[in-house]
Parts: C-alpha cells; sequence; structure tokens
C-alpha cells in the first residue's frame, strides 16, 4: 500500500507537469481538453497519496517511518488524525494536496474568467509540480524502515485541540494564496487587467485572509494555554511568518475597492498579490530551514536550495510582467482630495506594508548578521514591540477613520459632524479607563482609539439603519437585518474593524496592566499577587504507563474571600524526556489569574510563577468576531436576479462626493425608483 503511495506521487507530478504545458500552450481548448484532465488526474493522484498515508497512521503501520516518528498504538485518535501534519513530510503532502484541490475548484469553476483560466491554472501546476518534487527528492512521507513494537508518538506539546485546527488552517491560508498569485499572473499574461481578475480573485484572498487570521488567532490562544510561558505571541519568527502575508491581504483587500469604485491604486493591488504569494512561500520554506533559530522549525531538511530558486523564479518573473504591463495599470482617476477614503485606505495600506517590512527585517536580521558579520544577533520581542506598537495603534485609528469619511472631496462640516460621537467617546474611555486603575499615557491613549474606534462603528450603524427604516418605512430590527443581507461585504468590514477594536483592547491591557509574583513555596504557605493570595495545599504524583503527572494543588482567594482552586500540572512523558507544563487559568471577562508550576524539590517545595493578566478573554473575542466578519463578507450579497453578483457597488458621480448615509440614500430611492416600474 505505502508503494502505491509512492507511485501515485510520481505519476502525479508526472500529469502536473503536463498540465501545467498544456495549459501554457493550449490556450482556451486547454480548459476543457487535455489540460483540465491532467489537472484532475493530479488531484486525484495527490488525494489517493494523502489517503493511503492517513490509513498508516490509522493502521498504526509502523513500516513507514513517518507512523513511526509521529504516532502511537496509545495516541488518542484525534491526534492520530493530526499528526497527519504533525511532521515534514505530512505537512507538505497536504500543502500537495489542498493546492490540488483548490485547482480542481478552479477548473470546475472555469466558465466564468475563461480567458484567464488557462494561464492561472498553468501557475497553479507549476506550483504543484514543485511541491511534488519536494516531496519525492527531498521528504518522501512512504519512506520504509524495519517496523518497531511502538512508534514514537506525538510530542506531548503538539497533544492539544490547538493542533487539530491551528497547523492545517494555517497551511490552507499559504495554499490559497496561490490562486490570487495564478490569476494576477493570468491577468498581466494576457493584458487582462480590467476588474474581471480582482473579481476573480477576491473571494480566494478573503478565504486565504480568513484561514490565517483564524489560524493564527488559534496558535495565539494555544501558545498561552499549553506552552507555560504567561503570553500568547513571542514575534518567534515563524510565527511572523503566518502574520506577515495575513497583513499583505489585508492591504489587498482595501486595495482592491479603491481599484473597482475609483480605478486606482492598479499597481498596488497586483503587487500586494504577488507579495502575499511570495510570503507564504517564504512562511513555508522558514519551517523547512535551519536559516532561523524556532521552536516551530523541522529543522534543516536540505529543502533550502529548492525553495531559494522557486522564490527567485517568482521575483524575477513577477517584476518583469509588472514592469512590461505599466502603461495598462496607469490609474484611470487621480486623487482628488487630502481627506476622502482613498486616502485613509492609501495610509492603511502603507502602514500595514510597512509594518510588514519592518517584521520581516527583524526575523531575518540574525542570518543577515551572521552572513556579513560572522555572528548570529537575534532581534527580540522588545524591538518589535517598541517599533510595531505605534503604527498598529494608527492603524486601530485608521479603521475607524475609513468608515466615516467619504469618496473624492469631504464635506468637511458633515465629517465633522460624524466625528463628534466618536471624539466624545474617546474622552469617556480614557475616564473609564482611569476609574478602573489604568495609569500611562501610552495605555490610555490606545484604549482611546479603541473607544474611538467602537463608537465610529455603532454610529455608522444607527444612522444606516435610521435611513434605511425612514425610506423603506421598515422598524429598526427589520432595517438593519435588511442592511446586513443587501450588503454583507460592508458590514462585514466592520464587523472585522469592530473586532479588531475588541481585539486591541484585550491585547493593550494585558500588555500594559498585568502583575507578577513567583516564589518557591512549601505546604501551607502563600504568595500574593494583585488582590489575589494563592495558598500551596497539596501535591499527587499520578503514576501512569506513558506518563507521570505531577498535580500541585493551591487554594485562590481574592480580598481575603476564598473563590476556587487550581491544579496546574507537570507531566512526563516515557518517550520524551522534556516535562510539559500545564498551566492552570481561572479565567473571566476582567482578568486571568495564570499559575505556572516549576519542579518541585524533595521536601514538596515547589515554584510557582503566578500572572494577573487584565482583559485576555477579548483577544479571543475579538478574534471571534472578526472571523464572524469575515465570514459575512465572503459570504456572496443578496442581489436582484438581473444583477451579476460580481457587480461592483455604484461609483459616486464625478466630482461629487457622498457619505456613506448618502449613498444608502441613493441607493434606497434607486430601489424605490424600481418598484415604482
Amino acid at each position: 500500500m505505502a508503494d502505491l503511495g509512492y507511485y501515485a506521487l510520481v505519476l502525479a507530478f508526472l500529469t502536473a507537469i503536463f498540465a501545467c504545458l498544456a495549459f501554457a500552450f493550449g490556450g482556451k481548448k486547454s480548459a476543457t481538453g487535455t489540460g483540465r484532465f491532467a489537472l484532475i488526474g493530479t488531484f486525484v493522484l495527490v488525494s489517493f497519496a494523502e489517503l493511503v498515508l492517513l490509513i498508516g497512521l490509522l493502521s498504526h503501520n509502523f513500516s513507514l517511518e513517518y507512523v513511526a516518528s509521529y504516532s502511537s498504538k496509545a495516541l488518542p485518535g484525534l491526534y492520530l488524525f493530526s499528526a497527519l501534519w504533525a511532521g515534514n513530510a505530512g505537512s507538505l503532502l497536504l500543502w500537495a494536496w489542498l493546492l490540488s484541490l483548490a485547482s480542481f475548484i478552479v477548473i470546475l469553476n472555469r466558465r466564468r474568467y475563461t480567458t484567464l483560466t488557462p494561464s492561472a491554472c498553468s501557475v497553479l501546476m507549476l506550483t504543484e509540480s514543485f511541491f511534488l518534487l519536494l516531496l519525492l527528492a527531498t521528504a518522501n512521507p512512504f519512506l520504509k524502515i524495519t517496523p518497531p513494537l511502538d512508534g514514537q508518538g506525538l510530542n506531548p506539546i503538539l497533544q492539544n485541540p490547538g493542533m487539530v485546527i491551528h497547523p492545517p488552517a494555517l497551511l490552507a491560508g499559504y495554499v490559497l494564496m496561490a490562486v490570487p498569485f495564478a490569476f494576477v499572473v493570468a491577468a498581466l499574461i494576457t493584458r487582462k487587467l480590467d476588474d474581471d481578475w480582482t473579481l476573480a480573485v477576491r473571494r480566494w484572498m478573503l478565504a486565504a485572509w480568513l484561514l490565517l487570521g483564524a489560524g493564527n488567532a488559534i496558535g495565539m490562544w494555544w501558545a498561552y494555554v499549553e506552552l507555560g510561558w504567561g503570553g500568547y505571541w513571542a514575534w518567534d519568527p515563524v510565527e511572523n511568518a503566518g502574520l506577515m502575508p495575513w497583513l499583505v491581504a489585508t492591504a489587498f483587500l482595501h486595495s482592491a475597492i479603491v481599484q473597482r469604485q475609483r480605478s486606482m491604486f492598479k499597481v498596488w493591488t497586483v503587487s500586494l498579490v504577488i507579495i502575499a504569494f511570495l510570503l507564504s512561500i517564504f512562511g513555508t520554506y522558514l519551517t523547512r530551514s535551519d536559516i532561523l533559530q524556532s521552536v516551530h522549525t523541522f529543522g534543516d531538511t536540505g529543502m533550502s536550495p529548492y525553495f531559494i530558486i522557486f522564490m527567485l523564479l517568482i521575483i524575477v518573473g513577477s517584476v518583469y510582467l509588472v514592469n512590461s504591463r505599466r502603461s495598462a495599470l496607469k490609474s484611470g482617476e487621480e486623487m482628488q482630495s487630502i481627506v476622502s477614503r482613498e486616502t485613509a485606505f492609501m495610509l492603511t495600506n502603507m502602514l500595514l506594508l510597512g509594518t510588514t517590512l519592518i517584521i520581516l527585517l527583524g526575523t531575518v536580521f540574525p542570518a543577515i548578521s551572521e552572513a556579513f558579520w560572522g555572528s548570529r544577533v537575534g532581534v527580540g520581542a522588545p524591538f518589535f514591540n517598541r517599533v510595531n506598537n505605534p503604527l498598529f495603534l494608527v492603524l486601530i485609528l485608521l479603521a475607524g477613520v475609513c468608515t466615516v469619511v467619504s469618496w473624492q472631496q469631504v464635506n468637511m462640516g458633515k465629517l465633522g459632524r460624524s466625528l463628534v460621537i466618536p471624539g466624545a467617546a474617546a474622552i469617556v474611555t480614557a475616564v473609564i479607563a482611569l476609574a478602573f486603575g489604568a495609569r500611562g499615557w501610552q495605555g490610555i491613549a490606545a484604549y482611546m482609539l479603541c473607544g474611538f474606534v467602537l463608537a465610529s462603528i455603532v454610529a455608522q450603524w444607527v444612522n444606516h439603519t435610521r435611513t434605511r427604516a425612514a425610506a423603506k418605512n421598515e422598524n429598526y430590527m427589520q432595517a438593519f437585518g435588511h442592511l446586513f443581507l443587501d450588503n454583507r461585504s460592508r458590514y462585514g468590514a466592520f464587523l472585522v474593524h469592530l473586532g479588531l477594536a475588541v481585539m486591541a483592547i484585550g491585547i493593550i491591557g494585558s500588555s500594559f496592566y498585568s502583575k507578577e509574583a513567583q516564589g518557591t513555596l512549601k505546604t501551607g504557605q502563600s504568595l500574593t499577587v494583585g488582590d489575589y493570595t494563592l495558598t500551596y495545599q497539596s501535591t499527587r504524583i499520578d503514576h501512569q504507563t506513558e506518563q507521570t503527572i505531577i498535580n500541585n494543588t493551591l487554594s485562590v482567594s481574592k480580598a481575603g474571600q476564598e473563590i476556587s482552586s487550581l491544579i496546574p500540572k507537570r507531566t512526563i512523558h516515557v518517550n520524551y524526556n522534556q516535562p510539559v507544563t500545564e498551566v492552570a487559568i481561572r479565567s473571566t471577562l476582567a482578568e486571568d489569574l495564570y499559575v505556572i508550576p516549576g519542579e518541585t524539590a524533595a521536601d514538596g517545595s515547589t515554584f510557582f510563577k503566578v500572572l494577573v493578566n487584565p482583559l485576555v478573554d477579548w483577544i479571543w473575542i475579538g478574534a471571534a468576531v472578526i472571523v464572524i466578519g469575515g465570514l459575512l463578507a465572503y459570504w456572496p450579497s443578496r442581489t436582484r436576479k438581473d444583477v451579476p453578483e460580481t457587480r461592483p457597488e455604484p461609483k459616486p458621480e464625478p466630482g461629487k462626493s457622498h457619505t456613506v448615509e448618502e449613498e444608502i440614500e441613493l441607493e434606497v430611492n434607486r430601489l424605490r425608483r424600481g418598484n415604482r416600474a
């Protein structure tokens, strides 16, 4: 069976190469002819190989090196399944399978974009060939060994629900970046640089953005509850690799709106897609090389030359295509006012791209310093926080500004009136923060920005609902619901901005106002941090077949009143020497009490580190709101039967500015005229 999986990969590599050439030289006919059948054949063959590896894991076929390395007979079924992407070869095979699936979906929808599909499929199959080559040349998942009695099992740190979602979500986000890139290359090759290509890639990019965002958020939660250091983001190179393409994808989604509305930012839009895909390949490369030190990497896998050549091909080819199509990428309109939605979007894009560049330079700086100066100089979290925090705060501000400014020339009087409520909310937020004990101008200023954004979004929703209710004779609930149904894209974006502000509240609270205490306690001794007192009650050791668990019980009181008990643990697994820390967390909307256990000495004394992290739950709430908003934006808007789903929003009349409320009134009037007709 394992041999069949390997031969399937060999055949898939050949069919992918054939499909790439057929689409490249076969023109439009290739989308229905041999190229299409070769692409579908590639998908079927890679799917078969993925199934063979999964069966090997579920059946404990330890004659496969991969199965013996990442599974065992005692491994629970859920983690046995997640072992499919726990290793280098397995995750690469998942990469190849997801890409073949995405390519299959593209060819099924070939009739929507008949001009672009052949070239796009050629690029997708070239990328598929690259990953299949990596599997065959450097990371064969079907390599055989003399079977041991049992496998090594999954690393205890990976035995967490986050393992089931976080890696495949990030991988899927990386993979889906290939589809927008393929359509951009197709548009540049065919010189079809109108709005069709942006319509073709927007939903793919939004799906990639959603998966990367969800994957990063789940990774933050996983690090917080599992790794036992009290934080959720350490600016690790692989963490940064997942964040950078998400930031660039965010910039693209803003830029694409401006291109559709005003025929501007065309070079921006094209370039952002290319950069996002390049960063996704770079992130995949980072986890499979030893150029940077990270707990997330597989070490030196021998793939560096392949990735470097592939990334150079992407850079050289993309620069050539963009440069040769400069005349076709000129903006159709000029910026008419500094104070406008176009300007706000441009500033947003510049900040997102600038932040990405800073993160990239900080991430690769150790490798650069070693190459040029012979010593590896690391760049730690303080650098990233010091440089990026101000940029992120400005991005939060722009998230509020973008909701209130209009296209083209802004009516300054109306703009001023629309800023009154958000401005007042910012002041009220500062007062509330001070009342709850917040100190320091940076934290309070950050909270004021969050209050500004939240109020600006809520005020816009209220105004839109009132306008719709008055124009359509609906009650407020009906009007609010119809606004979402009729324009999910816009109001999904509003939810994303709202979620960003909520998430920022949690990050600010836990970053600026956390408290910490630590000490070695004997039974009956106590440790105080903030309003909490923790008393060490007892230690219990559970000896099991596969592991030994050391349970430390502490009673918790707040302001002199006992409220709960916490049991942090340390687990020592038979197949792994290092103990695994399992923190204990008492979580509320206000704050988390976070207890990290250390070693227990022979006399029973145990080291504890205790943190009080304010508002951490708001990070997860904000992330959930962002995902919900993204899903709403992804879901197609309700449209009339005679209107194509991909039709862009009406553009403002030349030389005239409309606020968002005026745009809604204009649309309602058009609906009324249509109903009367």
